[in-house]
């Protein structure tokens, strides 16, 4: 892979002020083995994405998220469908993917060892909802590792950022605490192909 873009978030992970000196010596790391590198640093939510299209849409063939997990499955939902291949750097508080995959927690690491990477393929999951904003009515999301709905969505939605940054994985626990007191916990139908199941929690 020659042509490739680098989007990582810059306040992720706990300690962010280390982020950019991080990333500015992964980049000298992969230029320095003739990778064609181009950096871009998300400035929001749902920035990633479309950073990941327009990398694509220039010509990368290799596009690189750099972050936690919601960076990672962001730029996931800007390269598909297409054919440009994602990397992980794993920087954030959970990485979840990224310990699936056994891969180093550190931005310079990972540049390392990415001349030895090969190429997996790995299943996506999709989520549609009825979304009347977006034409024809349905909107779609992918993801990579884990999806949820209910109360474990609802304590990410809750949780503080600056908590987050502060507490790192604890924050999750605490806050699970926290809103089980505060939870009503309202049921939804999984529809699976042939059967539907009511449940409260997913």
């Amino acid at each position: 892979m020659k042509k490739t873009t680098l989007i990582y978030n810059p306040v992720a992970g706990r300690k962010p002020e280390k982020r950019e000196r991080q990333i500015r010596e992964a980049a000298e790391t992969l230029t320095a083995v003739s990778i064609d590198l181009t950096l871009a640093a998300t400035t929001g939510p749902g920035d990633a994405t479309n950073l990941a299209r327009r990398a694509v849409a220039e010509g990368a063939e290799l596009v690189i998220a750099c972050g936690g997990d919601g960076t990672v499955n962001e730029v996931l939902n800007g390269l598909v469908p297409g054919n440009a291949i994602l990397g992980i750097f794993p920087g954030g508080t959970a990485n979840i993917i990224g310990k699936e995959l056994r891969l180093p927690h550190h931005p310079v690491r990972a540049a390392r060892q990415l001349p030895k990477w090969k190429p997996r393929r790995i299943a996506l999951g999709q989520a549609s909802w009825r979304d009347a904003d977006n034409p024809p009515g349905i909107a779609r999301r992918y993801f990579i590792s884990v999806a949820g709905i209910g109360f474990d969505a609802y304590i990410i939605h809750k949780l503080a950022w600056s908590f987050k940054i502060s507490w790192g994985v604890a924050a999750y626990v605490v806050e699970a605490i926290r809103q089980a007191l505060r939870y009503s916990f309202p049921p939804f139908v999984v529809d699976m192909e042939s059967e539907k199941r009511r449940a409260t929690f997913g």
